[in-house]
């Protein structure tokens, strides 16, 4: 959602809502604002769904981490551009590649090279223990 409010304009590039937004659902609350996903008559729980000012910073953190982590391994492993990116778990198996390089989640890749595999801890657990102690111990 942050990546689509982003394109549109109703998210500035520094993360903060554009207070100007044209939109009846984005409403401005002191000096941030939230915009409204789903009105509460539209919703199980007769509850508005609305996207904060603090959502989008809590994306930002993860954003960061996520893109600060794959720049560390990449200089650690003297790479300047990354060859394929492959998404895990759950999180990797919904997002929409399209969306997360459009926020810069990832280094940038071309998209058809962007992969996701699902549940793969067990397999990075199996690589980890095959390659033996001294490996693991290397790789920190």
């Amino acid at each position: 959602m942050v990546a689509e409010l982003f394109g549109k304009g109703i998210v500035l590039p520094g993360g903060k809502f554009n207070l100007a937004t044209p939109s009846p659902n984005f409403r401005p609350t002191q000096r941030v604002g939230e915009y409204i996903l789903a009105t509460a008559d539209q919703t199980s729980t007769g509850h508005e769904i609305v996207i904060t000012q603090n959502d989008i910073r809590a994306v930002q953190l993860a954003k960061a981490a996520l893109y600060a982590g794959a720049k560390l391994l990449m200089a650690r492993r003297g790479a300047g551009r990354v060859d394929r990116v492959i998404l895990a778990g759950a999180f990797g198996s919904f997002i929409s590649k399209e969306h997360a390089m459009l926020i810069g989640l990832f280094p940038d890749c071309d998209l058809e090279d962007v992969y996701a595999v699902g549940n793969a801890a067990g397999d990075g657990a199996r690589i980890a223990c095959s390659a033996g102690p001294s490996a693991v111990r290397r790789a920190k």
